[in-house]
């Protein structure tokens, strides 16, 4: 089975991040610093602690230096975003493993090191607060859109049931994981040791959902369908 390439999702020249100014020249790690000075920051102590100066301290640089490559808070945590939360790359074996490997992704996304900023974007999107509609947006354009391209790919190349509802099935995956991660903050780190057979579970019993709800709606078996994945183990 041939692998399937992700595709870079096309966001509009209007719609990208603001570009950075071309000021005095950083070191090789400084503009590294500055992005994870920010993005950490406004984790640990939301927007209204997301300041000039103290992503200045933080990072170890000048606030001269600061201010020639950004304007304020909000163009470092929109390129910090864009840095450190990127789209699914990689090449899969076919949509099982594309489909697992997204759902570790979004596991990473809210278990790993910039967690707590993801989850701060999230709420604060929600309310209104920019930059965050623009930076969850980005994301979403970054990771949401490409995986349903590829999903759709699959569906055409009969990987998966012409039944098959792209969104709800991303909808499921996403939110599943996401509900795995929060509605327990006091068991993260066990969560985080059994994340890999969660989502191995997951995607496994949803694609052999998939297999069996249309017949059972009344589809026709398609002509040249792939097998059907077995019924999972319980765990």
């Amino acid at each position: 089975m041939p692998a399937l390439p992700i595709e870079e999702a096309a966001i509009g020249d209007a719609d990208r991040a603001p570009a950075r100014r071309v000021g005095r020249p950083l070191d090789e790690t400084a503009e590294g610093r500055i992005l994870r000075s920010g993005i950490e920051i406004y984790g640990r102590h939301g927007w209204r602690g997301t300041t000039m100066s103290a992503i200045a301290k933080d990072a170890g640089v000048g606030k001269a230096l600061l201010y020639s490559r950004f304007d304020n808070p909000a163009d470092i945590l929109i390129a910090a975003f864009e840095t450190y939360i990127t789209e699914l790359d990689g090449e899969f074996d076919g949509i099982r493993s594309l489909l697992l490997s997204e759902a570790n992704r979004m596991a990473e996304l809210y278990l790993g090191e910039y967690s707590l900023a993801v989850r701060r974007a999230l709420v604060d999107a929600a309310a209104g607060v920019d930059p965050f509609p623009q930076i969850t947006n980005d994301m979403s354009r970054r990771t949401v859109m490409p995986m349903r391209r590829h999903v759709r790919a699959a569906i055409a190349r009969g990987e998966l049931p012409p039944w098959t509802r792209v969104t709800p099935l991303l909808d499921v995956i996403e939110g599943a994981v996401r509900m795995h991660v929060f509605a327990a903050p006091d068991l993260t780190e066990k969560v985080r040791a059994g994340i890999h057979a969660y989502t191995e579970q997951l995607v496994d019993e949803q694609l052999f959902l998939l297999a069996q709800v249309g017949p059972m709606r009344g589809h026709p078996e398609p002509a040249a369908a792939a097998p059907r994945p077995p019924v999972p183990p319980s765990r």
